[in-house]
């Protein structure tokens, strides 16, 4: 063949990359054939989804070679571990003409925690007993022991667990349990933390003393109590009725006395 390529990743030594941040690096490619070609440039395995050259194809001349930049995304769904970094050039004139170079590159673990209520604001129109859902999610690539503060200030109440482990990218609810309190506004804080990470989140109760909504809840209680009390009395007054009636002895039943 007339055409060739070769393409290698510079610099040409191990990279190591938090999935947090963004990677680059420059890729060389060299027309190796004897005549004039373009090729396009691509990324292939762990990191295809998440690369991108800048520019994307290059034209050059026999034994011409250019510098590309290529950058990848933050993967921060990824595993601690070593992944390979492949790029390859692919001739735009025959695509039987293309090269390919690999890289390796050592993701780095790290921790991180997001703390969420749910719900976030809980309204109750009189004093009673709530349950709030703390959300707590291992948002880093690590599983990581977490220790869990739950602030209620004045509402008595208790979380169901201070202190969890977490796989990495795994989410927990903790129930929350709180007794009533007098009508106010509450303010209820929950922290999380690990040796490297923490999160903090706040959610608020409201308790109001409201006569007209323990009226309105009962009013709508008493028919469906009540109909059921006079269907079952009316039904018990039925059989009991029945069962006397078919105890007596009808009267085409009766024999005649002696006359």
């Amino acid at each position: 063949l007339a055409q060739g390529v070769e393409v290698a990743i510079q610099p040409a030594v191990d990279t190591v990359l938090s999935p947090l941040d963004s990677g680059s690096w420059q890729v060389e490619v060299n027309n190796a054939g004897s005549v004039a070609d373009t090729f396009d440039l691509s990324v292939i395995g762990f990191f295809a989804g998440v690369a991108s050259f800048s520019p994307p194809s290059v034209a050059l001349n026999p034994g011409q070679s250019t510098l590309v930049t290529l950058t990848t995304d933050p993967v921060a769904y990824a595993l601690p571990g070593t992944v390979d970094l492949i790029v390859r050039a692919v001739s735009q004139g025959d695509p039987r003409v293309r090269a390919a170079d690999a890289q390796p590159v050592t993701l780095l673990g790290y921790e991180a925690v997001r703390v969420d209520w749910s719900p976030l604001t809980e309204t109750v129109p009189l004093p009673q007993a709530v349950t709030f859902l703390l959300v707590l999610t291992n948002t880093g690539n690590l599983a990581t022991d977490f220790d869990l503060d739950v602030d209620l200030g004045l509402v008595p109440g208790r979380a169901g667990a201070t202190r969890l482990v977490l796989p990495a990218h795994a989410t927990a609810w903790v129930p929350v349990r709180l007794q009533p309190v007098p009508a106010g506004t509450y303010a209820l804080t929950a922290t999380a933390t690990s040796a490297d990470a923490g999160d903090t989140a706040t959610a608020t109760l409201v308790v109001l003393d409201d006569p007209t909504a323990v009226r309105l809840a009962l009013a709508r209680t008493l028919p469906a109590t009540r109909a059921p009390i006079w269907a079952l009395a009316w039904l018990a007054l039925s059989l009991a009725t029945g069962w006397v009636w078919r105890r007596q002895d009808p009267p085409w039943r009766r024999r005649p006395g002696p006359g």
